[in-house]
């Protein structure tokens, strides 16, 4: 019964952020984060009732209002889709509705009525119409009353139509009809973040499961946020809370089910400041996850692209900003990384064919005419992106000429990543920015970037190290290159692999670091096996 009606609050609300879009700023981004508990709320009961495919599409309902939030484009809110009813609740709905109606419209005659009686007296013919309104509305109240409790027995655990349920959405496909063309090893698993616990929920070709760890949500980010402050140091040791929040965010029994599958590519639709975490960086207590899976993000812009087919080449062009520009510093290193990745003509051992715009060439209009070029298949930005709270007109892209280019502005030109299979931003803290916010700004980037045409994005989530950076790119690009069927998500896992067991080494002291709004600590550390220099870059959408 509580899911009955939490579905008609959360549908309610879709209708009410459809139509306050005219609302002042402030009043919005008010509105809008004080009504996410009830999507949270509505996901954690289903989960709890088992109905594990009403609980995902729920979950991408929030996925969808906070990448609508950030975008604020009223196209977006244009499209809002309501949380499905199984048939028990269309004709539970119905019924409501029917009294509902007769109990307002009687209560709105008798209001009138009482209101008159204040002013003048009414007449003979009017107070047996109030008295007769009296009768109706207790008989209708009655009728509720009755409703409620048929209802709830209705709804009961134990009822008929609680076992319908089996048989209508709880086996609907949502992320499933992707895997089940995917390959058995790859499940997908969708987290939620109530106020007293943590919930997995494992998706995989065949079934879903859900796992719990019980924490207060004020805990689970503390933890969260300590652990970002560590992996920005290298001379930190990660290693306790990587292993605390390991166990946290892989309860009890769903590391064991991975295994007994053999999964080896999990798909993460992830909640909240949990987005916050390099899945990768947590350690098992043996070593970094890095080592045992794939890991990518999806957003419910991710699922019709996911079995979308890669170029066995790559070509693609690189951009990039070397030269200080205002309150942005000079990256020194974005020459090299862009010629370590890109090759002109028939020269250079370079793994991706395709020009390079760098500080001046990279302007508006460069990159305009660029991305309407075809055999773009890559596209490499190397330079700073000022990722501020809020939405996406607050959060630029620094060009080669000194300008810049808000989120905004990228998202208003239609099929700018057409044909971009990997679209990657390796300067980039997209992410972080101060404690108040929970991560959002991570999936809007990315459901901004896929609903532009690119099947997949990787992008950073602190301020990484030049030299670094440089070789880890260029590493990732090569063993694709090399080896195409290994696809996206392992060519990184296997970059970020190798840095992590120290086989990519620096090259000369003297790092330098990028980005502009979160502290790295000393980057002139001994190696690169830190999670600093390879746990940030994640990879959102079309793993393959």
């Amino acid at each position: 019964m509580a899911i009955f009606f939490a579905k008609q609050s959360v549908n309610i609300l879709q209708t009410l952020r459809r139509d306050n879009r005219g609302l002042d700023e402030s009043l919005l981004k008010s509105f809008e984060k004080s009504i996410e508990s009830n999507y949270r709320y509505l996901a954690g009961l289903l989960v709890g009732r088992q109905r594990f495919g009403e609980a995902e599409e729920v979950l991408n309902l929030l996925k969808d209002k906070e990448a609508a939030d950030f975008i604020r484009r009223d196209a977006v809110s244009d499209q809002l889709k309501p949380a499905t009813l199984l048939d028990s609740e269309r004709k539970a709905l119905d019924r409501y509705e029917q009294i509902q109606t007769q109990i307002v419209s009687e209560g709105a005659a008798k209001s009138a009525l009482v209101a008159k009686a204040a002013k003048t007296p009414l007449s003979a013919a009017e107070s047996e119409q109030s008295q007769q309104l009296d009768r109706d509305l207790s008989a209708a109240n009655t009728v509720l009353r009755l409703y409620f409790d048929e209802e709830e027995n209705a709804f009961a655990a134990n009822s008929a139509a609680a076992k319908s349920v089996h048989d209508e959405l709880r086996d609907s496909p949502g992320v499933q009809r992707a895997l089940r063309t995917l390959g058995p090893d790859v499940v997908a698993i969708y987290t939620l973040v109530l106020p007293d616990k943590y919930t997995a929920l494992l998706v995989t070709s065949g079934a879903r499961k859900a796992y719990s760890t019980a924490i207060p949500e004020a805990d689970l980010n503390r933890k969260i946020f300590d652990f970002r402050q560590q992996l920005q140091n290298p001379a930190s040791n990660p290693l306790p809370l990587a292993q605390e929040l390991y166990k946290i965010l892989f309860p009890a029994g769903l590391r064991q089910d991975l295994d007994s599958i053999g999964a080896k590519t999990i798909m993460w639709s992830i909640d909240s400041t949990v987005r916050y975490v390099p899945i990768a960086a947590l350690h098992d207590g043996k070593q970094y996850l890095v080592a045992s899976f794939r890991n990518s993000l999806i957003t419910p812009a991710s699922l019709s692209r996911l079995t979308d087919v890669s170029p066995p080449v790559w070509k693609g062009v690189g951009f990039g900003v070397s030269q200080a520009n205002g309150n942005f510093s000079a990256l020194p290193g974005v020459p090299e990384e862009l010629h370590r990745i890109f090759r002109q003509g028939t020269t250079g051992d370079a793994p991706v064919p395709g020009p390079v715009r760098l500080d001046g060439d990279f302007t508006k209009k460069s990159f305009l005419a660029a991305m309407n070029q075809p055999d773009k298949s890559v596209v490499h930005i190397a330079t700073h992106f000022d990722s501020q709270p809020g939405v996406a007109a607050n959060s630029h892209l620094l060009l080669g000429d000194g300008t810049e280019m808000s989120l905004a502005e990228i998202e208003d030109t239609a099929l700018l990543f057409s044909d971009v299979d990997l679209l990657t931003l390796s300067a980039c803290s997209t992410a972080f920015t101060n404690r108040t916010e929970d991560g959002r700004e991570v999936d809007s980037f990315g459901t901004i970037a896929q609903s532009l045409g690119a099947s997949a994005v990787i992008a950073s989530l602190w301020s990484v190290s030049d030299e670094a950076t440089a070789r880890l790119m260029e590493t990732m690009y090569r063993i694709r290159q090399d080896k195409p069927e290994l696809g996206k998500s392992e060519s990184l896992r296997q970059a970020q692999e190798q840095m992590a067991g120290g086989l990519l080494k620096p090259e000369a002291a003297g790092t330098a670091d990028r980005g502009v709004r979160v502290t790295a600590g000393n980057a002139v550390a001994t190696g690169w096996t830190h999670p600093y220099y390879w746990a940030p870059f994640i990879l959102i959408g079309n793993w393959k």
